[in-house]
């Protein structure tokens, strides 16, 4: 009868033992449980600047680094940027238009407007490019050699006034003959 019980006890235990396991982890597919994923989100502005170091922006009615600015006779507004070296145009509303280029300027500092054509002025070798409204280039000019660094511009029916130095307290208006 003894023997009976330690068999009776020991089938108890093997048979009837319910066990319970873990559950697989979620994602697995096993289980309908859905899957824990970790986002993380970068607001740190790391990835605001393609290769070239250049600011990107799908704002186009904001003008990088802009150094001189002018209107011509329909009031639509030209910003000169130094950094990209094109000029952007805008209505006489502020509506963006649309990028024109400074004549393959090297380093445009200043501008000018008369008679809707476009006066850029390249500071690194001191020459004026002239441009149509559209953005063609007409024709470019230097303004003289030597260490002359032009710096300003402004047109009149029959000249170009620029303005610039040769060394910190030497600075120079030259005329320049022929402005159309």
């Amino acid at each position: 009868m003894i023997r009976k019980f330690y068999i009776f006890v020991f089938l108890i235990f093997f048979v009837c033992n319910n066990s319970y396991s873990k559950s697989p982890p979620p994602g697995t597919g096993s289980s309908n449980v859905p899957a824990n994923i970790l986002i993380m989100l970068d607001n740190s502005g790391s990835m605001g600047w393609d290769i070239n170091g250049n600011y990107i922006s799908s704002w186009t009615k904001y003008v990088s680094q802009p150094s001189d600015v002018a209107v011509d006779s329909n009031g639509n507004i030209y910003a000169l940027q130094v950094s990209s070296k094109t000029i952007k145009v805008f209505d006489s509303n502020g509506t963006y238009v649309k990028v024109i280029g400074t004549c393959s300027s090297i380093y445009p500092t200043s501008l000018d407007i008369f008679n809707n054509v476009i006066y850029v002025l390249d500071y690194s070798n001191a020459s004026v490019k002239v441009l149509s409204d559209s953005g063609s280039c007409i024709k470019q000019k230097t303004t003289g050699g030597g260490n002359w660094s032009a710096w300003s511009i402004a047109v009149s029916n029959n000249h170009i006034f620029i303005g610039g130095f040769t060394q910190y307290y030497q600075s120079y208006i030259r005329i320049q003959i022929e402005a159309h």
